[in-house]
């Protein structure tokens, strides 16, 4: 991976960007499902609590019905994560 896009944007920098999008999005389905409660929000979801990852956010975001078992089975989620583990990010 050290392609550039069209707009000099490498691909290193694009999967980061676009897994950054996908988790803020993922963030904010859990946090439709949570109570009103922001501190207890940030402690949970920050990057270093229990539900920092992005592994750990597709993981609750099943537990909450956000999408059922085979997308968090056979989805991209899982290979995002992976992906991101790879990465070091």
């Amino acid at each position: 991976m050290n392609g550039e896009s069209p707009d000099g944007i490498s691909d290193r920098a694009a999967v980061i960007t676009s897994i950054a999008f996908l988790e803020g999005r993922l963030r904010e389905a859990i946090e439709t499902k949570l109570v009103d409660d922001e501190e207890a929000r940030r402690r949970l979801l920050k990057p270093s609590g229990p539900v920092g990852s992005l592994t750990a956010k597709a993981n609750l975001a099943y537990l909450l019905d956000i999408y059922d078992k085979g997308t968090l089975l056979d989805n991209f989620l899982v290979v995002v994560a992976l992906i991101v583990q790879f990465l070091g990010h």
